[in-house]
């Protein structure tokens, strides 16, 4: 079968993504490979989600449920789907328009999934381009449980027929475990689209804006390892956890050099049971000062550095001898 005689269902999970979800329907009936289907499993919404998915037609199709989570949702859409890949999009994510198509120019009979890089708009605004870590690397399991190197689901097609579904005994980090499985499953099966092609909408709502976000997914991945510990080599377990410990600990240094102090205590508190790491010790037991201390710290050193641009420019109006 040739790229362009194959096809895509899109599965769009939905809860309450109203203000959102005209966008994010019209960047998938707007592909130069145009889908099979756009599943919308909405997911018991309270607002005009579903009228709005609605008011597009075919190809567009409606699941309803109540609500139960977005992994639910997204194997329900799986199992509906009749393509011969699958797409996921979340509901507040968008694609540019030959996303699909240039990841259906890239499969050959050994992939069984392209994602592609990505792009963050919104409440934030980056690039990101992990074809700059070895595939090696990048495809590993020590590296995808900690980093995550699809991004989101939104990045991703599958094949039909691959058996991995997102988990349904958790709410947090379900697309990093989805991955896990598709890696587990085969991990040389796997192929990256260079270009941002998926963009990835930062707002408010989004899990991330969670100050503590980071230790419930650390929980999530804990709760897989646990249950997959046969399946993977004592290294492997050992290097995962030690990641996700670095990630922890360079999370809470930052929040701190920030003051976000919120997000350092939430991270803090949470490492206080892994104190067998020799760094989490220093960590949980560095000193922290009262606030102001750190408050005429910070406008010591602007007022500092402001005094130090002032001296260089009127250094520079001096004529030279």
């Amino acid at each position: 079968m040739s790229q362009i005689d194959l096809t895509v269902s899109v599965v769009i999970p939905c809860y309450n993504a109203a203000r959102f979800l005209h966008e994010t329907l019209a960047s998938a009936l707007q592909q130069t490979h145009p889908p099979l289907e756009v599943i919308v499993v909405d997911d018991g919404s309270t607002d005009d989600s579903a009228a709005i998915a609605e008011s597009f037609g075919p190809p567009v199709r409606i699941i309803r449920q109540k609500n139960q989570g977005e992994s639910i949702a997204r194997n329900r859409g799986i199992d509906a789907a009749q393509g011969d890949w699958i797409a996921f999009l979340d509901a507040d994510d968008l694609w540019k328009p030959t996303k699909l198509e240039r990841q259906l120019e890239v499969i050959t009979p050994e992939v069984m999934c392209v994602h592609t890089n990505y792009f963050v708009f919104g409440a934030g605004k980056s690039i990101a381009d992990v074809s700059l870590i070895p595939p090696e690397v990048r495809y590993s399991i020590e590296y995808m449980a900690v980093w995550n190197s699809f991004g989101s689901p939104s990045s991703v097609i599958v094949r039909k027929s691959v058996p991995a579904r997102f988990p349904t005994w958790t709410r947090y980090a379900e697309d990093l475990i989805y991955h896990l499985e598709l890696i587990m499953h085969k991990p040389g099966g796997i192929c990256l689209v260079s270009e941002p092609l998926t963009g990835l909408r930062l707002h408010d709502t989004n899990q991330s804006a969670n100050p503590a976000i980071q230790t419930l997914w650390h929980g999530t991945v804990e709760e897989w390892l646990s249950r997959n510990a046969e399946r993977l080599e004592e290294k492997k377990l050992c290097d995962i956890q030690q990641g996700w410990i670095t990630r922890l600990i360079e999370t809470a240094r930052r929040a701190k050099e920030r003051r976000k102090w919120e997000n350092y205590w939430a991270i803090r508190h949470y490492l206080h049971a892994y104190r067998q790491f020799p760094e989490v010790a220093a960590l949980v037991t560095e000193p922290i000062f009262p606030l102001w201390v750190y408050f005429f710290k910070d406008r010591t050193y602007q007022s500092l550095a402001r005094l130090k641009r002032i001296l260089a420019k009127s250094s520079g109006l001096q004529p030279r001898r």
